[in-house]
Formats: C-alpha cells, sequence, structure tokens
C-alpha cells in the first residue's frame, strides 16, 4: 500500500460522516488547510455579534443560519423542520452533510452580505480504497459504529489513490505517518466485518454498480421498506367528511394547533384489536437503509410494535413518525423491520388536521398559542367538524369541548391578566410551617391546615409545563423552577434588561430571575391564594434586637419543625403572632432567657471596643480599628506609618498603597499554596468555584472578628463602579463581609448592586445601600483567603446539571486537597484530591467531563519539533527527573519483551544514539514496532530486539515528561513549512536554549501556547514575519542574535 504515496500529495482532512454503500466504505472530508475551510473559523465571531433570534425569524426556506453546537463550534446550517411548540428545529449542517435537532435560541441568520453566504459546502465525498464491509453478521451495522467513531470528526492526512466516475478513492493516515489499515486487523470488533480488496477490484465493481445503479438492483437487498406513496390513497376526508361531526381525541401535538393529529373514538375499539394482532406477527429485519418517507415497523419496547414512517435519518439512527399516533420517535436500524401487505392495507389511525381560523389569533405568539391549546385539549374528549381539506393541503376543522370552542377559548385567554387573589385574614389559632425566617420581626409561615387541602392541586403543578413570559406587566402571576422544583411567583419589577423580581408567594421571599426562567401560569393554578403569611413577633413588634436573638431565632425555627401560631394583632400586612412549640413553650421566652445569658459577654465586647477606639489613630474620615489587627502583624506594626492614608507622602503611598489597593490577591495567595489542604465556601460550577487554604481559616477569622467591629463605623459607599472594593453585609451570615462590585444598577427606580465576598466567593446582591460600606486601607491590604478556581476539564453538552450534581456531591462539606496546575486571568486551575482521589479523573471516568491539558507559565526547552502544531517542550521544574530517568535507563538490563501490544509502555533502545529511552508502542507491523519516546515526542520503527519489558522502578513509573504544545496559528503561515520549522529548530537549539512558555488555551491532547525569548520576543510572530520576508525575496533575515545564549540543565536527546 505504501507505493501509492511515492507519486501523489497528502492534504490534511477533517472527517465528518461515513456511510456504507453497496458494500463499500463512503466518507465525507472536509480539506482542512483550504482557504473556505479557515474563513469557516469567522463563524463565531458572527454569531456573536448577531442579534437574538425570534420564532418569527425561523422560517423552512433557503435562508442559511449560523449554529451553536458546543461552547467552540460554529456551523452553517439550514432549517429542514420546525415545532414551535418545543422550539426545536431539524436543522441540515451544510459542511458536514448530516442532520440534527437543536434548539431555536442556538440560530443566528447569516447575513447575505457575509463573504460565508456564497461558499458551498466543503464537504466531499470519497470512497476508502482497499476495504469492503463483509455483510456474513446481521449486526455489521452496529459493529461499522466503531469505524465511524474511530476516524469522525478527527484530523488525518488523506491521500488520493486513483478515481473513475463511480468517484475518487482515497487511503488515511493518522499524523504519525500509520494507515487508518493497520489499525483494523488489531482491533477485536472491526477485524470481524472489514476485509481488505484490491484496488482494481474494487473500482470495476463500483463502476459497474454506479453504471447500472445497483442501489435498487443489488441481489442481496430482498427485504426493503415500502414508500409512503403506498399509503397516500387513504384520506382524512375519507374518515371525516366536511361539516359532519364527529368525536375524536388528539394523540400528538406537532406544532400547536397549526398541526396535530386525532383518532376517533369510535375507531378505538378496532384500533386495540388491530395493535393486539400486530404484536403477534413475525418480523422480519431490513436488509437494506430505508429512506426518508418509506414506511416499515418497528419495535420499541416489548409488546410495542408500530408502524411507522421515516422522517430523517443520521447514521444507525432513525426519526420515525408513528403512523397510528402521530408521535414521533427515535429509533436504531436493527429495529426496524419489514412491513407485510396486509398490515400496509389497514387504514391509519391516526389523522393531520389543523385548527380552521387560527392565523387571525393576534394577541398571542406561536408558542403561548401552541401551549394553551394543549393545556385545555390534552386528554380531552372533543368534537371535531371538518371545514376544508385536499390532497395537498393539511385538513383544516373546528374543535369543541362541549359547548366551548376551542378557537374562541384560544382567543380569549391573555395570560397577562391572571392575578393572585386576595390574602385572607386569619383569625383563630393555626399550626403552621415557618418557611422563611429574615429575623423576629419578619418571617413567613404557612398554614398545615392549608398544604393538606391544595396537596393535590400542588401535586399537579408540580408537573404542569407553561410557555416563556412574552412581556410581564405588575402582579403578574407566573411560576419559576428553583432546584428541579415549581414556585408560584409573582411579577414586582425589572431591576434590569433581562432580570426582574420575583415574589414568590408561597414561601413570601423576593428573588431575581432572568427573563427566561419566568412562566406562565393558568387560572387553575392562580385560584388558590398565597399560602406565604406575613409575621411579626409580638413581643418585639416595637422592641430591637441583638444579634445573640436573631441567631437564637434562627436555630429555633430550624430545630422545631412545626409551631402553633396565635394571632394577637393585625395592621393590614403583617400578623403579629406569639409562636409555642409543641412543649407549649413560648419562643419569646426561649429568646428573652438568651439575651439575660449573653450580658456578660456583650458588656466585655462593649470593654473591648471602646479600649480600642482610645488607643487606635483615627480622624473623623477614617474608621476605628482594632489594636488586635496590628499586634497579629508585627512587621505592619513597624513597616506601617502611623497617619491616615491621605497624609502619606507620594513615595508612601506607593511602597505601602497603590500596588496592592485594587489587585485581586487570590492568586498571589494561591501560587504560595501550590498544594495545600482547604475546604470548598462556595460553587457556581466545576469550572468555578472558590477554596479557604485550611491554614488559613485562623487568619480569616481573626480578619472577620476585626471587621465586625470596624465596619458599623466605616463611611457609606458613594462610588459603584464595577471591582469597587468595599464592606457589604453578607445575607447567608449575616455579617460583615469584604467584597468586590461585579455589577451595579442605581438609578431613582432601582437600587441593584451584586457583590463577591473576596473571602469565600460567595456572590449576592444588596438592595439598601446602608449595607454597603468604604473599606479601610487595613483591611484592603490583605490578601485575599478566598481562591477562585476551576477545574481542568469541558463538560459535556447538555449535562452540565449532572456534573454539578456529581461534584457538589464528592466535595462539599469535606476537606479537600487541592494542587494549582495553572493559572488564567482570574481563575487558578487545579486539580482536587477526596480522600488522595483525584475528583477530576472521576468525572471524566463518569463520562461526563472531558480532561483538557494545562502547562504552567514556566521556563522550557524544547527537544523535538515535528512542525509549528506539534513539538515537545521540557519544564524547567521537571528537567532533573529527565536526567535521573535517563541516568537510570542506561544501567538498564533488559528483560525480554516476547509480544509488544499497542499502547503498551516500554523499554526502547534508539538505533541512532544507541541508549535506553522510555517509549509507547503506537503501532505493530510484521517485522517492526512503532515507537514513540515518551519524554521526548520523536518516534522511530524499531526491531523487537531493541525492545524489553519495563521494570518496577519508581522512576519509571512517571507520567510522560515531554509535553506535546502547539502554536496558535491564525494566520496564513503553513505549519509544515520548511523555512519556519528549520528556523524553529535553529532558535531552540536542539533543546538547549531556554525560552519562555505562555499558556493560552488548552486542549484535548495537546496544549496551544507562546514562546518568548529572555526579551521577550514572540518566537511566532517572527517566525511569520521572516516566512513573509523571504516568500517576497527580501534579503534572509535571521533573529539568532536575540537568542539568550543562557544554558540549560536539560540533557539532549
Amino acid at each position: 500500500m505504501g507505493e501509492h504515496s511515492k507519486h501523489t500529495k497528502r492534504i490534511k482532512v477533517k472527517i465528518t460522516n461515513t456511510e456504507i454503500s453497496n458494500s463499500f466504505i463512503k466518507i465525507k472530508a472536509q480539506n482542512a488547510i483550504s482557504d473556505e475551510y479557515f474563513a469557516l473559523m469567522d463563524l463565531k465571531s458572527i454569531y456573536k455579534s448577531a442579534d437574538d433570534i425570534t420564532n418569527e425569524d425561523i422560517k423552512l426556506s433557503d435562508q442559511i443560519y449560523i449554529s451553536r453546537l458546543d461552547l467552540d463550534n460554529y456551523a452553517r446550517c439550514r432549517v429542514a423542520e420546525m415545532n414551535d411548540y418545543n422550539s426545536i428545529a431539524t436543522i441540515e449542517l451544510i459542511d458536514s452533510c448530516c442532520k440534527i435537532k437543536i434548539n431555536y435560541n442556538q440560530l443566528r441568520i447569516l447575513p447575505k452580505s457575509s463573504s460565508l453566504y456564497k461558499i458551498p459546502s466543503i464537504s466531499k465525498e470519497y470512497i476508502i480504497a482497499e476495504l469492503i464491509v463483509s455483510k456474513e453478521y446481521d449486526d455489521y451495522r452496529q459493529k461499522f459504529v466503531k469505524f465511524h467513531e474511530l476516524i469522525v470528526n478527527k484530523y488525518l492526512e488523506m491521500e488520493i489513490l486513483n478515481e473513475n466516475r463511480a468517484g475518487k478513492y482515497v487511503q488515511l493516515y493518522s499524523f504519525d505517518a500509520s494507515i487508518v489499515h493497520d489499525l483494523i486487523p488489531n482491533h477485536p470488533t472491526l477485524k470481524t466485518i472489514l476485509k481488505r480488496i484490491h484496488l482494481p477490484e474494487q473500482m470495476s465493481l463500483l463502476l459497474e454498480q454506479f453504471n447500472n445503479d445497483s442501489c435498487q438492483a443489488s441481489p442481496e437487498i430482498a427485504l426493503k421498506p415500502s414508500n409512503s406513496s403506498d399509503m397516500l390513497s387513504f384520506s382524512s376526508l375519507d374518515q371525516f367528511p366536511i361539516n359532519e361531526t364527529h368525536e375524536v381525541r388528539i394523540s400528538s401535538y406537532v406544532n400547536g394547533p397549526k398541526l396535530f393529529y386525532v383518532q376517533s373514538t369510535k375507531a378505538f375499539q378496532k384500533y386495540q384489536e388491530f395493535h393486539i394482532n400486530l404484536q403477534k406477527i413475525d418480523l422480519h429485519p431490513l436488509r437494506s437503509r430505508p429512506k426518508v418517507s418509506d414506511i416499515c415497523l418497528a419495535f420499541l419496547d416489548s409488546n410495542n410494535v408500530q408502524r411507522v414512517e421515516i422522517m430523517e435519518t443520521n447514521g444507525n439512527i432513525f426519526i420515525v413518525r408513528l403512523i397510528d399516533h402521530g408521535i414521533e420517535q427515535v429509533v436504531k436500524f436493527k429495529d426496524l423491520h419489514v412491513m407485510p401487505d396486509n398490515i400496509l392495507s389497514q387504514k391509519p389511525f391516526a389523522w393531520k388536521f389543523a385548527l380552521h381560523g387560527i392565523d387571525k389569533l393576534n394577541n398571542l405568539n406561536k408558542s403561548e398559542i401552541a401551549f394553551y391549546f394543549q393545556f385545555i385539549t390534552n386528554n380531552k374528549r372533543l368534537l371535531l367538524i371538518t371545514t376544508s381539506g385536499s390532497a395537498d393541503t393539511t385538513t383544516k376543522c373546528s374543535l369543541f369541548d362541549g359547548s366551548n370552542d376551542i378557537l374562541e377559548m384560544l382567543n380569549a385567554w391573555d395570560p397577562h391578566t391572571l392575578r393572585y387573589p386576595k390574602q385572607i385574614t386569619l383569625t383563630n389559632s393555626h399550626k403552621i410551617k415557618i418557611v422563611f425566617a429574615e429575623s423576629p420581626k419578619l418571617f413567613y409561615v404557612n398554614i398545615c391546615e392549608a398544604l393538606n387541602t391544595h396537596s393535590a392541586l400542588f401535586e399537579e403543578f408540580s408537573n404542569f409545563n407553561g410557555c416563556n413570559y412574552r412581556m410581564l406587566a405588575a402582579n403578574s402571576a407566573c411560576y419559576v423552577t428553583v432546584n428541579n422544583k415549581k414556585w408560584r411567583g409573582c411579577f414586582e419589577k425589572r431591576t434590569s434588561s433581562s432580570i426582574c423580581q420575583i415574589k414568590l408567594v408561597d414561601i413570601g421571599i423576593t428573588e431575581d430571575f432572568s427573563s427566561k426562567e419566568i412562566k406562565v401560569m393558568v387560572d387553575k393554578f392562580t385560584n388558590v391564594p398565597p399560602l406565604a403569611y406575613k409575621c411579626c413577633l409580638f413581643e418585639y413588634k416595637n422592641e430591637n434586637f441583638d444579634k445573640k436573638v436573631l441567631k437564637t431565632f434562627i436555630m429555633k425555627c430550624k430545630q422545631y419543625q412545626t409551631f402553633n401560631m396565635n394571632i394577637i394583632d393585625y395592621d393590614g400586612e403583617i400578623y403579629y403572632v406569639a409562636l409555642e412549640n409543641d412543649s407549649e413553650q413560648n419562643i419569646s421566652d426561649e429568646l428573652l432567657s438568651s439575651t439575660i445569658q449573653s450580658d456578660s459577654i456583650t458588656q466585655s465586647k462593649e470593654a473591648i471596643v471602646d479600649q480600642n477606639n482610645k488607643s487606635t489613630a483615627h480622624s473623623e474620615n477614617q474608621p476605628q480599628t482594632s489594636s488586635e489587627s496590628y499586634e497579629s502583624s508585627p512587621k505592619q506594626q513597624q513597616s506601617t506609618p502611623s497617619t491616615t492614608y491621605e497624609d502619606w507622602t507620594y513615595d508612601e503611598r506607593k511602597e505601602y498603597g497603590e500596588n496592592s489597593l485594587w489587585e485581586d490577591s487570590s492568586h498571589e495567595n494561591s501560587l504560595q499554596d501550590f498544594d495545600c489542604n482547604g475546604i470548598i465556601t462556595s460553587i457556581i460550577s466545576p469550572n468555578d468555584f472558590t477554596i479557604q487554604c485550611s491554614k488559613k481559616i485562623p487568619e480569616v477569622k481573626q480578619m472577620l472578628s476585626e471587621l465586625q467591629v470596624a465596619a458599623p463605623t466605616e463611611c457609606l459607599l458613594t462610588e459603584f463602579v464595577n471591582t469597587t472594593f468595599c464592606i457589604a453585609m453578607n445575607p447567608f451570615s449575616m455579617e460583615w463581609c469584604r467584597s468586590i462590585i461585579i455589577d451595579a444598577d442605581i438609578t431613582d427606580e432601582n437600587t441593584f448592586v451584586i457583590v463577591r465576598d473576596v473571602d469565600n466567593g460567595q456572590i449576592f446582591s444588596v438592595e439598601n445601600l446602608n449595607e454597603l460600606k468604604r473599606a479601610s486601607f487595613l483591611f484592603m491590604i490583605k490578601p485575599h483567603y478566598g481562591i477562585r478556581c476551576g477545574l481542568p476539564i469541558t463538560i459535556k453538552r447538555n449535562i452540565d446539571d449532572e456534573a454539578m450534581r456529581l461534584f457538589v456531591e464528592m466535595c462539599s462539606n469535606k476537606e479537600i486537597r487541592y494542587k494549582i496546575i495553572a493559572m488564567n486571568e482570574f481563575i487558578s486551575v487545579c486539580d482536587i484530591l477526596v480522600n488522595e482521589k483525584s475528583i477530576t479523573d472521576t468525572l471524566v471516568e463518569l463520562d461526563v467531563a472531558i480532561k483538557l491539558k494545562y502547562l504552567p507559565n514556566d521556563i522550557v526547552y524544547v527537544p523535538f519539533i515535528k512542525n509549528l502544531t506539534e513539538f515537545y517542550v521540557h519544564l524547567e521544574r521537571e528537567t532533573q527527573l529527565v536526567k535521573n530517568i535517563n541516568h537510570y535507563a542506561q544501567k538498564y538490563e533488559q528483560i525480554p519483551l516476547k509480544a509488544p501490544v499497542e499502547g503498551m509502555t516500554v523499554m526502547a533502545k534508539s538505533t541512532k544514539f544507541k541508549r535506553w529511552y522510555r517509549g509507547k508502542v503506537l503501532s505493530i507491523d510484521v517485522e517492526k514496532v512503532k515507537v514513540k519516546y515518551m519524554d521526548f515526542g520523536d518516534s522511530e520503527m524499531l526491531t523487537k530486539a531493541d525492545l524489553g519489558m519495563m521494570d518496577e522502578h519508581c522512576f519509571l513509573k512517571q507520567l510522560p515528561l515531554a509535553h506535546r504544545c502547539s502554536f496558535n496559528l491564525q494566520s496564513d503561515l503553513n505549519p509544515d513549512s520548511s523555512k519556519a520549522v528549520e528556523e524553529f529548530k535553529k532558535i531552540v537549539d536542539n533543546g538547549f536554549n531556554k525560552l519562555y512558555l505562555r499558556m493560552i488555551e488548552p486542549k484535548l491532547n495537546r496544549s496551544v501556547v507562546a514562546l518568548h525569548l529572555e526579551d521577550e520576543t514572540n518566537i511566532l510572530q517572527e517566525l511569520i514575519k521572516l516566512c513573509d520576508k523571504l516568500d517576497n525575496k527580501d534579503e534572509s533575515i535571521s533573529f539568532d542574535s536575540k537568542i539568550s545564549n543562557s544554558t540549560a540543565s536539560s540533557e539532549s536527546f
């Protein structure tokens, strides 16, 4: 096979799809070095700059859209089908030649003025040479999926061996020059179905099939599906004549009232008999791949065989419509069977209709119409009157629920007029549950009797699904979902363009929600009044309380499940009550006793504060601070000027203040704590959480105790700019904390500030500006104890919630060990170990995440260069380890290796240097074995005599020390350019020259980096300039003079 490569050129391609065509394998491939391929990289920037799309913007036409498939994967597409009810569109990827389903909000319109609009599909069809699929096994298609997974979405090298009218015949190579064919004999699954065939014989067979159109005449395709035209003779007008009334039930909602399927209730008995007989017939699997609109039988599960029509195909997966229900389902090829003629001749039991007059509704949008139509018709017996229809259009009808016209009910429904009834005044004693407690002066309760009365209604509400609100009006009823539980809400006000304040009426609290999270309610669930009653303990109606009372009250609310509540007074808004626990003990008495017990503690604290006020220097605008803060830091006491910050000279400010005023010191903290124990204090996602180092916790407690004393005397904050450092009242702990503003919206109508606690990472909103204070310099210069971190992973698409759940279960409320791997601009990338087990590895093993390759910003040496997108580096911190391993390897006494296996780690003797190194087996030929040297990146073909078994020395168990890297090529520079590679090799000086690495982006098996010389010269930019000048035939310029003459300690290969 290698003889073909002597005269033909290989090109880099990306495989996008595969299919079996008459026992031969056809692939779709993109030229990964073409101008069109690189031009499509601009789709991401066009997508982000485009306006959000609405349901009305999506049309079944030749309009080209941009779809966001995942975080960094954008593609051109056309809309093939749309479903306004669940906002899901079936799209055809122009450059991948396949169909997928996607949400409307992941689409953007590609402007016709863009140059990308006119580029044709960059995927071309090729035939894999010298391979044929053996069909002796019935499950050959399932086994072929392994080959599909092996090459699809991979970058390979492709060589065109020959071509004729049937197509181009190609050979595929991986980038280490191994032929994909060579992987098959050692693959346990593929070797049973993929066989070799000589290229001339293959070309002759395909040409003959092409000329005879043998896709229809192949002798081995004996069982094939029927075409849907076989059922076109059946018309809904025959079953439901115009102007006649029929009792029906809607069996499937495809596009709201614009397209749905009905079953006649009179034919229900006949359908049951037909369905029972259908389960008894003998099934014969299809031998040929069905096409769109073909009719066949589908085995969905035990005792459920259905007649289906093929709607979409995608490899081994088919989307089918159940002919007797109208529902769409996903099935595999192995579940499709031949439909006998006697089954095919039976009329469908589900008929397609559209509601007459639906286009005249103007007060609702599409999603609201589809939602309410399903809500008022689902599982109901309806009266249907056919109004019009023909063979070419969907039959239209009128529907009635008893005497109520469904169209009139849709026209009368307005989700924006829904209101809750007024709260009922309570007069008696009640058994209650406290659902939210802010203080003894404000808490919310639920009446246990009301909860029991409406339990069935709320059980039904938990299964209710509404559509998104188009426009919220004041006091509109709605619902939101929090932690997978639905809560009734009432719209209060909009705090920003996309954030709204919703009062959760059954627990009393008011929270901010995104507009996309707020869903429409219906009258059925708004007739019940709000279940949360606003209360205050009568003893505290006109009395203040201290912090001890607040903590005791919160603790009692958590301690007791229920209370007996007696209403003493009511002012039209708040119920003033007395609470008793199950032992008939008054809660107010318990709060009073806790206050008396803490009097001595309170007096001692006041004495300390008075003493601190006398001993601490302060001015009118400068806060008073505890002297303990000076005693805890002798160095600060000696070196910090005793005057206020405003009185310092310019030099003093420069030395003590301005270098660290606004700088986030959490990164500095994390560098000092490279490997340490800690606790996770807040979690936003597995890629954004906050850790406190265990050894710093006493410092945190000391700082917070000082802050509680100093904060009340601080001046109010007057500037609300992002990144402003301040002191804020944390609503979770009810204590003052050091914070940074991350968002603010201060207007005459709104007061909305979001801050992040720099010591534990919690994010919360502040509405009362009295709870925001200026931070004194003494608190600003202390390090930020919250280390903002993220795992070195990317979460797989559509399983963010599952990954979050697993991460919280493994890490929450546990002491963890963390290792800082790399530093991003705001987040430290780290791995977390719980009981010495890596959380990163666990999430990867559970198949919810993909591990990324991170390298620290460090001094490196480059021992091997293949091209600009594949070279290997040694970290300076690991050079001694490389030396130790290589030194030990030279003393290696060979242990014979009888049968090497792909992927095995071995000892390999270099033919060039006659020395032993660690290696990994890449491929095995008849006589030779291809080995990659783990600590250098180079690869070589060796005889089996040059391989030895790895012994148990601890050095040899180290992970590979050659880290694969790539430049961030965004120019026309060819990564395989001999000029650029030669100049790059001069710079690295065979691995002796010291370079500086800066991490840009992690990838699955490599790191995208930038390399710099000691004078901060960017190597990639210099290579681009050099190649441009050489291409323009200017005089050759080298920058050897810029290369540092520094010596390196790493050992050359």
